[in-house]
């Protein structure tokens, strides 16, 4: 069966993810594991582009993506919000063409990594959350006027979503909270413009 989300307890269910959303979601746990077990360190999955593009490790490239601080509430809540937003998009907005959501990442964090790239105040390592700004703006984009409850009664719609995350995590980590979830507002902007569907 495909795919649905539970509206009263947004309960993800690994066995019904989609194939894409289940093995990328699988790939960031994966690396917070390898952590924690000490296989690797934080510093070995960091963005450097340096060590990227001319160090011979490319990998850095998408370990960015996939890591955020450990096994904590903060890797938990990251797991959950990508699972989520990207099993909304891979089974409705893309639903029958996994190739198309495949680009639509490939595309995502290509533009991520060029910001990253070319803003100078931006001196994250990782780039978790802008990855779960990125898939939760693109899911509003191609969900327009769907409810969202917030907190019990605060309702407000899918293209709106993004924006009050946006305020709560502005609210605790200030601007630096900001700049990480523009980027990936950002990609999504652009990856839905260039859609074409």
């Amino acid at each position: 069966p495909a795919w649905r989300p539970c509206r009263a307890a947004m309960v993800i269910r690994v066995a019904e993810l989609p194939p894409l959303t289940l093995g990328l979601t699988a790939a960031c746990a994966g690396l917070s594991a390898a952590v924690a077990m000490r296989w690797c360190t934080p510093a070995d999955l960091a963005l450097s582009f340096p060590l990227a593009l001319g160090g011979g490790q490319p990998w850095r490239l998408l370990t960015a993506f996939g890591y955020s601080d450990g096994l904590t509430m903060r890797t938990v809540l990251a797991l959950w919000s990508f699972s989520h937003f990207s099993a909304l998009l891979e089974a409705r907005a893309y639903a029958g063409r996994p190739h198309h959501y495949a680009l639509a990442l490939l595309g995502g964090l290509t533009a991520m990594l060029a910001g990253a790239k070319l803003i100078p105040e931006f001196d994250e390592p990782f780039l978790c959350v802008p990855l779960v700004f990125f898939l939760a703006q693109l899911w509003g984009l191609s969900a327009p006027g769907t409810p969202v409850e917030l907190l019990g009664p605060v309702q407000t719609t899918a293209e709106w979503l993004p924006w009050y995350m946006l305020a709560a995590l502005s609210a605790a980590l200030g601007m630096e909270g900001a700049l990480q979830a523009f980027l990936g507002l950002g990609a999504a902007l652009l990856v839905d413009a260039l859609r074409g569907d």
